[in-house]
C-alpha cells in the first residue's frame, strides 16, 4: 500500500466514517482503512465512483454535523460512533453503482487518492513514482536504530518495533501505474466532483455553507 498524506482530503473522498465505525457485527465486514488495497482504475469505474460519492455526501455531511450537545454527553467517542442507520444507506448507495461492498468503493477511494490534491487546485496530476523500495530501506534503518537505542528499555522497543514491522508489512510497489492513463482521461470529471466533495465537506466540518 501506498504510503500517502491521504488525510488531507479523505473526508472528501471515502466512507470516512464507515472507516472510523467501531467493529461492526460477525456477520458484516469491516470497513478499514488498513484494509485498503489498489485496484485497477477503468474509466466506467471512476464514472460509478463519482456517482456513488455524489450521493453519499450528504450522508457524510449529516454524520459530521451531528448534534454538538449529544456529542458532548455521550463523551469524545460519539464522534466516531456514526448512525448506523446512515452506515447501512451509505453501504447500500455504493452497491447500487457497482461496488461489491463499502471496502471495495473504499479502495477506489484510497487508490484516487494521490492523483486528488492536483486536481482540486486545478493543476494536472504526475504519474506516481514507485518509492516502495527506498520507504523499506528508511524503515530498516530506523528498525536498526531502535534495537541500538540505549534510552529504551526492552518493552519501548518491543512496541516501537511491532509497529514499525506492521507499517513495513505494508509497504507495496505500485501494482498498476498505467492508473494514471484512465485518471488523465477523466480528469475533468474528477476535478468537478472533487471540488464539490471538497466543499461538501467543509460546509459539513463548519456548519457553514462554502461560497
Amino acid at each position: 500500500m501506498l504510503r500517502i498524506p491521504y488525510v488531507v482530503v479523505a473526508a472528501a473522498l471515502t466512507l470516512a466514517a464507515l472507516a472510523a465505525a467501531p467493529p461492526a457485527p460477525a456477520q458484516q465486514p469491516i470497513v478499514s482503512m488498513e484494509n485498503t488495497q489498489e485496484v485497477k482504475l477503468t474509466e466506467k469505474l471512476i464514472t460509478s465512483f463519482i456517482a456513488a460519492q455524489k450521493e453519499t455526501l450528504p450522508l457524510q455531511k449529516q454524520t459530521m454535523q451531528a448534534d454538538p450537545q449529544a456529542q458532548t454527553e455521550k463523551g469524545a467517542s460519539a464522534s466516531m460512533e456514526p448512525d448506523p442507520k446512515i452506515m447501512a444507506a451509505m453501504e447500500a448507495i455504493v452497491k447500487k453503482h457497482g461496488f461489491s461492498s463499502a471496502q471495495d468503493y473504499l479502495n477506489t477511494s484510497m487508490t484516487l487518492m494521490p492523483y486528488m490534491m492536483p486536481l482540486i487546485l486545478g493543476s494536472d496530476p504526475k504519474p506516481l513514482k514507485d518509492e516502495s523500495a527506498l520507504q523499506r530501506k528508511q524503515y530498516e534503518t530506523e528498525l536498526a536504530d531502535v534495537a541500538k537505542d540505549s534510552t529504551l528499555d526492552d518493552t519501548q522497543k518491543a512496541y516501537v518495533t511491532a509497529a514499525l514491522k506492521k507499517e513495513y508489512d505494508r509497504i507495496k510497489p505500485i501494482a498498476y501505474p498505467e492508473n494514471f492513463d484512465v485518471v488523465m482521461k477523466m480528469k475533468d470529471q474528477l476535478a468537478t466532483s472533487m471540488k464539490a466533495a471538497m466543499t461538501e465537506t467543509l460546509e459539513g466540518l463548519s456548519g457553514k455553507t462554502v461560497p
